[in-house]
């Protein structure tokens, strides 16, 4: 049995698609790119971070980036915001995690419920869930799109 489901442009998304609702959106992560789930817990800030990381946070034993996406989706409501209540650490050598509200259904996906990408850079696609657009979050994308032009800090060489 094939668990995944590809794209015309060569995108992998898993059969099954984990929901998060952040603000007002819902947002869908591939099952096998989230590593944990935790209940909330306050980032510890980091200094000249963009204002779209909120800190770290240990899960599992590993430092986490925590990211807010309700932040890069619709900037002009930071003063609408919630506090978030979950925190979803991501797979992959960034350390990502996000900062959501809610922790939703894990839905199927099958091939003709996906749709390509449309304009922000972090979003791979769409699928359709009870009759709705649900964006799906391209990890691999995250961090670029936090930083936005920033450089990335090196260790000097000694």
């Amino acid at each position: 049995m094939n668990n995944s489901v590809k794209s015309d442009s060569q995108l992998v998304l898993s059969a099954k698609v984990r929901l998060l609702q952040i603000d007002s959106v819902t947002l869908g992560v591939a099952k096998e790119q989230v590593a944990a789930i935790a209940e909330w817990s306050e980032p510890s800030p980091l200094p000249f971070a963009p204002e779209l990381v909120l800190g770290i946070v240990c899960i599992d034993g590993r430092m986490m980036t925590v990211l807010d996406l309700g932040a890069l989706l619709n900037p002009a409501a930071a003063e609408l915001r919630a506090a978030r209540r979950h925190i979803v650490a991501l797979r992959g050598d960034e350390q990502l995690a996000l900062a959501v509200d809610a922790i939703e259904d894990l839905i199927q996906v099958t091939p003709n419920e996906f749709a390509k990408a449309g304009k922000v850079r972090f979003l791979r696609g769409t699928v359709t869930h009870q009759g709705a657009e649900v964006p799906l979050v391209d990890i691999n994308q995250l961090f670029a799109s936090v930083i936005q032009g920033r450089e990335r800090r090196q260790r000097e060489a000694s």
